[in-house]
């Protein structure tokens, strides 16, 4: 669960600080390989990453 503080500025709501609660987690084994689809957006670690794009997720 996400936890916002919201700050307006500017006429727009923006996040000021966000805080993530995890309740739970979970370890299972790897028993097989996950094939992505070649169209699927990747994370990578660095500006390019298409969370940094809002114009990328369409």
């Amino acid at each position: 669960m996400d936890i916002d503080d919201l700050l307006r500025r500017d006429k727009e709501w923006r996040i000021a600080d966000r805080k993530c609660v995890f309740d739970w987690t979970r370890r299972d084994p790897i028993t097989a390989e996950w094939e992505l689809p070649p169209e699927a957006l990747r994370g990578v670690r660095d500006r390019s990453d298409p969370v940094y794009r809002a114009d990328s997720l369409g």
